[in-house]
C-alpha cells in the first residue's frame, strides 16, 4: 500500500509542480497581451492599468507561493514514505533530496510579489501626477 501511496502522491506533487510555472507563464502572457492590446493609454487610464496589473501581480505571487507550499507538503508526504518504507526493512529506498528554501521558486515568486508592487507603485504615481 505505501508503494501505490507513493506513486498517487507523486503524481500529485509533479502535478503542482508544473501547476507553479504554467501559472506564472499564463499570468505573463496575459500581461504582455494586455499591454499590446492597451498600448495606446495615457494619463489615468493609464495609471488606473498599470494599478490594476499590479494588483493582479501581486495576487499571483500570492497563488504561485500557495502552489509551491501544497508542492513541499508533497514532498515532505513522500519523505514520511520512504522513512516508512525503511523502517519496514526495504533498503533500496534512497532519500530524495530536499528542495532548497531559498531555491529557484522562492527568488521567482518574490520577483513576482516585488514586480507587482512596482507596477502598483508607478500606476498611483501616473495616476497623481
Amino acid at each position: 500500500p505505501l508503494l501505490a501511496q507513493y506513486a498517487v502522491l507523486s503524481e500529485r506533487g509533479l502535478h503542482f509542480g508544473w501547476l507553479y510555472w504554467q501559472s506564472i507563464a499564463f499570468h505573463l502572457v496575459m500581461l504582455l497581451g494586455a499591454a499590446a492590446v492597451f498600448d495606446d493609454l495615457y494619463g489615468p487610464a493609464f495609471g488606473v492599468a498599470l494599478f490594476l496589473a499590479g494588483l493582479a501581480t501581486v495576487l499571483m505571487a500570492f497563488v504561485a507561493w500557495r502552489v509551491w507550499i501544497t508542492e513541499k507538503k508533497y514532498e515532505a508526504l513522500l519523505g514520511a514514505i520512504e522513512e516508512a518504507l525503511r523502517a519496514q526493512g526495504v533498503t533500496s529506498i534512497q532519500t530524495s533530496p530536499p528542495s532548497d528554501k531559498r531555491g529557484a521558486r522562492f527568488v521567482v515568486t518574490l520577483a513576482l510579489a516585488v514586480f507587482g508592487v512596482a507596477l502598483v507603485a508607478v500606476g498611483l504615481t501616473t495616476l497623481m501626477m
